[in-house]
């Protein structure tokens, strides 16, 4: 009675279980043959495609579904050859997978989409929409053009907010959300993606003040550094890095510390375990800066960045770092993988709540023609070409 899909209910509870365990191995195999069994005509075949509604109410489609149960393999699966499904085909609520995969802020769906993605963004549009909870890690490093209009706020980095979590089995057609503090490994991502562009933040990193300051540095340390020698004694053995990040932004929130001061423990806690060096025997505590390869990273996220806002580039980061034709390894640094890609970082969610979050607000959408004679739906600052 209560059951409402285009989909045949057992094969929806089998699929449902195939995207909650990401596996996409048995993703594919499932749906080719289906695709098979289609073609030839057989009685009772059922084909899987894009334009199949899993949630008909919601206008959801295996893709939408997929990225909301952070089922990354799975995303990667539908959005290239052979299925080439449309990363960013409108749900009932003119949500795009990408859109969602940014409210969440789950880098690795995110990623993937942004590969294949359509969508531009033009930031000198009247329509740059304010950003809630202070701004998006997602989106500081795949729309870092948005920062320019909107810095990324200290509150996005200490105050609570919204965090995507995998969902139930039983339940994976829902949008699973946990209310607490930014996790660990997108608190390190943050503090990495400022040492190459401060001027879109807007804090002062060495002090924690808020500032609009667009022409500050990240380097050298200002002569009043702070003295880190007990913590970074306290924690040389430490081996829950990033985690430990959150952690300490729990604690001091429950301690009602002053929201500068809470900032600068946070980061004081990041310094400890990237930017010093301690020598054991004597005890004696250094900073020091990035490595050469962190540094490299940031001049080379620097200079496409400069070019994007000087040039109105609107690509997002991962396609401008794929036009740099690298090897794997190095595009994957060079989109920050090794510190975003943390795996079982919900096991030490310690504070907060979570549930099945509303459908979410309706986007408006307007079919526009550009001078180029280019057509698409404009959704605020963002356009997506039909082609």
């Amino acid at each position: 009675g209560d059951y409402d899909s285009q989909v045949d209910e057992e094969l929806f509870r089998r699929i449902l279980q195939i995207v909650h365990k990401d596996a996409s191995g048995e993703l594919h195999k499932l749906l080719t043959e289906l695709a098979a069994t289609h073609e030839h005509g057989t009685n009772g075949s059922k084909l899987i495609s894009e334009d199949t509604f899993f949630v008909p109410f919601a206008k959801r489609n295996l893709l939408h579904v997929a990225t909301y149960n952070q089922a990354r393999k799975c995303v990667r699966l539908l959005v290239n050859p052979p299925h080439c499904w449309d990363p960013d085909k409108l749900d009932g609520r003119n949500h795009n997978p990408m859109y969602s995969a940014e409210l969440r802020d789950d880098i690795g769906v995110l990623v993937e989409i942004a590969r294949q993605s359509k969508e531009r963004r033009d930031i000198r549009s009247p329509s740059v929409d304010k950003p809630i909870y202070g701004g998006f890690p997602s989106t500081a490093l795949v729309w870092p053009q948005d920062l320019w209009v909107h810095p990324l706020r200290r509150d996005a980095v200490i105050g609570v907010r919204h965090v995507g979590i995998s969902g139930s089995e039983h339940d994976a057609t829902g949008h699973y959300m946990f209310r607490t503090q930014m996790i660990g490994p997108l608190v390190a991502l943050v503090f990495e993606l400022y040492i190459a562009n401060p001027s879109l933040f807007a804090f002062e990193f060495w002090t924690g003040e808020e500032s609009d300051n667009k022409q500050r540095l990240f380097w050298p340390v200002p002569s009043n550094e702070p003295d880190l020698k007990e913590e970074v004694i306290e924690h040389s053995s430490c081996e829950e890095y990033p985690h430990c990040l959150y952690r300490i932004s729990v604690i001091t929130r429950q301690l009602h510390l002053p929201d500068q001061e809470r900032f600068v423990i946070l980061r004081n806690r990041w310094v400890t375990h990237t930017l010093t060096s301690l020598e054991t025997s004597s005890k004696s505590l250094s900073m020091s800066p990035p490595s050469l390869m962190r540094n490299c990273r940031s001049v080379v996220r620097r200079l496409l960045i400069n070019r994007c806002i000087e040039r109105n580039v609107q690509l997002n980061y991962v396609q401008l770092v794929r036009s740099l034709r690298q090897p794997q390894a190095i595009e994957q640094f060079l989109l920050y993988q090794d510190i975003w890609d943390v795996p079982d970082w919900e096991q030490y969610l310690t504070d907060g709540e979570g549930a099945n979050m509303p459908y979410g607000i309706r986007l408006l959408t307007k079919r526009i023609a550009l001078d180029t004679g280019e057509t698409g739906t404009l959704i605020g600052h963002r356009f997506i070409p039909d082609h």
